[in-house]
């Protein structure tokens, strides 16, 4: 129970948990937990888990845990299943060590990820002050009940550097700075990719983020600002994925109306647990605003917006096919369709990245749409926030192929937190013929 704005208790949630096996120690082997989040009084299934619990320390805090995780309990969709092995507990029963693997089948064949969590500054009340989250491609897993999970410098992917500066009285963050690196691919070595500083965080009776503000760093030592983030969050599917968001953007260190730089209003819905579960939506409007006020925000005051539906989702929940539909207001601000763009994605990495994609480009006048492209594009390598680094893209008139157009090759780099490239490096060629080199 919460309290809610009226401070009245309200009931927000039930694990429902079967404990079985027993030790002589009274540390359950096996348990089987159904959780159930309630809005309003009406509660929503959210998942149901198995639980092994191999090994357990001598304050009963398990060691060395595999947990299955599915919709519910008929166990008719298959979320994830995780390995997990904890160590330097504090007395608040705070891990100070986690390693976990993330795999997509329930036989624990196929990784998803692998992280190694590493927390301190740990107070009596279980707030974790200072967090470094470091993932993996791959790990090794020795599933005994004393085995250890193993990672490699060398399959490292990126690292995440968490403080949490001050909390509320239910434990979440209100001002926290975050770091991110990625590997450079030599010994430890990471380099760093982009920072943040958050502040006033609000968070809902379910302890989801509803209010943050946002101040985004291209160096290290957070001294070169690079915009300022306000981002509201109204409501949330059952996996707490935002269905309704607003995120205003300054090109100020503080609030500036003159400042802002766009305010982009964003509806999202979620139709396949598999893909919610790694926060894919089947489908999404951003509509971009000159002003933030929301009751200004109309026909007349947008830039633009863009309808995104997907489908044919993978087994991981990658999305398989894409329709991007971009409307503009015309001349007496009526939002009408200009273009298409149909995407067939293929070649995932383990971190949800399409390594090949088909994309025919339509352009629409009057209502008439005629193609203009078609792409196969090749992406070699992306950065930890999924923008890719490496590119090469081949263009024709239409998907038959029939007549080539160019060729190029792109590298990307200093992306904004809008995905902007602050450098790209273009060379298109004509066939086996340069024909130019940018950048």
């Amino acid at each position: 129970y919460i309290p809610d704005a009226l401070n009245t208790p309200v009931k927000v949630s039930n694990r429902h948990i079967d404990n079985s096996n027993y030790s002589l120690r009274g540390d359950a082997g096996v348990q089987k937990i159904t959780t159930t989040s309630f809005d309003l009084g009406v509660g929503t299934v959210v998942s149901y888990q198995e639980l092994s619990n191999r090994s357990f320390d001598v304050s009963h805090n398990c060691l060395n845990q595999k947990i299955l995780t599915y919709t519910d309990s008929t166990k008719s969709v298959f979320l994830d299943a995780q390995e997990i092995r904890s160590s330097q507990f504090t007395s608040s029963g705070v891990a100070g060590l986690e390693k976990i693997v993330t795999y997509s089948d329930s036989s624990c064949t196929s990784i998803i990820d692998a992280k190694v969590i590493t927390n301190s500054s740990i107070s009596s009340n279980g707030n974790v002050g200072h967090t470094e989250i470091v993932r993996y491609s791959t790990a090794v897993v020795d599933t005994s009940s004393s085995g250890d999970i193993t990672v490699l410098a060398s399959n490292a992917i990126d690292k995440q550097v968490i403080d949490n500066n001050t909390f509320d009285k239910r434990g979440n963050a209100l001002t926290q700075t975050l770091k991110r690196y990625v590997y450079s691919g030599t010994g430890v070595i990471f380099n760093f990719s982009e920072a943040q500083a958050i502040a006033a965080n609000v968070y809902d009776i379910h302890n989801r983020l509803t209010h943050s503000e946002v101040k985004n760093y291209t160096d290290e030592a957070m001294t070169l600002f690079r915009d300022l983030q306000i981002i509201n969050s109204t409501a949330f599917d059952k996996y707490g994925n935002s269905t309704h968001q607003s995120i205003d953007t300054y090109d100020n260190q503080t609030i500036d109306p003159l400042k802002l730089i766009d305010s982009k209003v964003i509806d999202n819905t979620y139709g396949n647990d598999v893909a919610a579960r790694r926060g894919n939506a089947t489908s999404s409007t951003v509509a971009r605003y000159t002003t933030a006020l929301a009751a200004n925000q109309t026909n007349a005051t947008m830039i633009d917006k863009t309808v995104t539906s997907n489908s044919n989702f993978d087994s991981l929940g990658n999305i398989g096919a894409q329709d991007v539909d971009t409307y503009i207001p015309d001349a007496l601000n009526t939002p009408v369709k200009v273009s298409n763009r149909h995407i067939d994605n293929s070649n995932y990495s383990l971190r949800g990245d399409a390594g090949m994609q088909k994309i025919t480009t339509t352009q629409f006048d009057a209502g008439v749409g005629t193609v203009v492209s078609y792409q196969e594009l090749s992406n070699r390598s992306f950065d930890v926030s999924h923008n890719c680094l490496n590119q090469k893209i081949l263009t024709y008139t239409d998907s038959t192929k029939a007549v080539f157009l160019d060729a190029q090759e792109i590298r990307s780099s200093q992306f904004t937190s809008s995905g902007v490239a602050g450098l790209e490096k273009i060379v298109t060629y004509s066939d086996n013929i340069l024909m130019d080199a940018r950048g």
